[in-house]
């Protein structure tokens, strides 16, 4: 009990903001001396739309709570939506969210998949920055990364006509 009476505070000021986060877990634990929060089994937590989902998470926070950084590990999952609003689900064994670069960072059998598309990339290391729009996946030794994408052959075809039409026009 004397645990939650010191979160409860620094949860509530973690809350206080433009954004709300929510979090569940089974077990809570902070240390103001070090500015970290520990979640424990079962860690679910929820920004706006995105979502996050681990055995354990540690947050770092700055000396006013604020997050920094969220360290998940143990079948992590999550869903972010984009700045252009593209819907991302990732996996991993564990997940770095960087809140001031807004950047993940995926380690170990790392996946990312656009929601109802093919759009998919796999790989041992993995970026992706949703402030830049930007991905970056690595392989490893044995096991390369893997790209999955839908050419839009429709969008390809009007785009050769068009440049056709446009150069027959200037001749």
């Amino acid at each position: 009990m004397k645990k939650l009476s010191i979160l409860i505070p620094i949860l509530a000021h973690i809350l206080v903001g433009a954004e709300k986060l929510e979090v569940n877990a089974k077990t809570f634990q902070s240390d103001d001396k070090t500015n970290l929060i520990e979640l424990n089994t079962d860690v679910f937590i929820k920004k706006a739309n995105d979502k996050l989902w681990a055995q354990k998470v540690i947050i770092k926070t700055d000396k006013k709570r604020k997050p920094l950084e969220y360290t998940a590990t143990g079948d992590v999952k999550f869903y972010v939506e984009t700045q252009d609003g593209r819907k991302i689900n990732g996996s991993a064994q564990k997940v770095v969210y960087d809140t001031i670069a807004d950047e993940y960072r995926l380690y170990d059998n790392a996946k990312i998949q656009e929601q109802d598309s093919p759009n998919t990339i796999t790989g041992e290391f993995m970026t992706l920055n949703n402030k830049k729009g930007q991905a970056y996946s690595q392989g490893a030794k044995d096991k390369p990364t893997t790209l999955i994408f839908l050419l839009d052959e429709e969008e390809d075809t009007k785009d050769s006509q068009s440049t056709s039409n446009k150069k027959q026009k200037k001749q």
